[in-house]
């Protein structure tokens, strides 16, 4: 059984990696996908598809116990191809480890969710390592200055992606309270990274599965106090924190536009991909980043 979790590095030559991007990428967002995939490419890191992989059960985690086979099942079918996970979703990272953990704690966990499984003849052991992508390019902080070919003259603010860091006894990853690691790569990239009085506060996208109105209005305090700051991109790192931002921003925030792209875009850029091969879609930031 896994209870502490070793560092990304420690585990390379030892088991594949597949990126699971999650539902909310795969289906909104295959710009977080694909420049995840340029990024950790440059970065010397393989990866390989994760076939027959399904939802990882976290968007039911309240409404129903039976999260726990789906967040299985995929962790099982890494086990069974020899994988370790690299995932891009704070749900998908927080639903993963949250079982891992539990399992670690208690063995009828395993033995109840290997009944279930047993039909599709897979059976869970415990045994790979789930690593959200920011976890993966703190590992590879002294090595990711090296690959980069230009500064990113943009004033940013972080989206800290809250699950990624709490609970902290099970995350086991940065300050789970004042996270520090995702403004130290935005800053690798010579952005500028402005603090402001929300950024260690969940971004509230959940909170539209309950209440829009609620969710719309923390978005727009955040948005009103970024653009006081004068911040021209929010760098965000999960699918939710991206969905109520930038996608949904529109719906109730009425100011100055502030785009969103994801981490492995801004990384991307300074690496020297182009915004079109990273897919930045606002028409402003891509001209911009065209010629820096």
């Amino acid at each position: 059984m896994t209870s502490v979790k070793p560092s990304f590095k420690g585990r390379q030559c030892k088991h594949k990696k597949a990126l699971f991007a999650g539902c909310l990428v795969w289906y909104r967002f295959p710009e977080y996908e694909v420049a995840s995939k340029c990024v950790l490419k440059k970065l010397g890191i393989p990866i390989y598809p994760l076939r027959e992989a399904s939802c990882c059960g976290s968007f039911v985690q309240g409404a129903s116990s039976n999260w726990i086979y789906m967040a299985a099942y995929n962790l099982a079918l890494a086990e069974q191809n020899n994988m370790d996970l690299i995932t891009l979703c704070g749900g998908c990272t927080n639903a993963f480890r949250q079982l891992q953990y539990s399992c670690t704690r208690n063995t009828e966990y395993v033995e109840d969710i290997n009944r279930v499984l047993k039909p599709l003849e897979l059976e869970f052991h415990n045994t790979i390592q789930v690593h959200h992508i920011l976890e993966v390019l703190d590992d590879y902080k002294e090595d990711i200055p090296k690959l980069l070919t230009t500064n990113v003259p943009l004033q940013t603010a972080v989206m800290n992606p809250c699950q990624v860091f709490r609970p902290e006894e099970i995350m086991q990853f940065d300050d789970a309270d004042h996270p520090q690691v995702m403004a130290q790569l935005v800053r690798l990239t010579g952005a500028a990274c402005v603090s402001y009085a929300s950024e260690n506060q969940c971004c509230g996208s959940t909170l539209t599965l309950a209440d829009k109105s609620v969710a719309y209005c923390l978005g727009e305090m955040r948005l009103e106090e970024l653009d006081k700051k004068g911040v021209e991109t929010i760098i965000t790192a999960c699918g939710n924190c991206h969905l109520l931002l930038d996608r949904m921003q529109g719906q109730y925030y009425s100011g100055r536009r502030i785009p969103g792209i994801f981490l492995p875009q801004l990384i991307g850029i300074a690496m020297g991909f182009s915004p079109q091969q990273l897919m930045i879609k606002d028409p402003r930031l891509k001209r911009r980043l065209q010629n820096v």
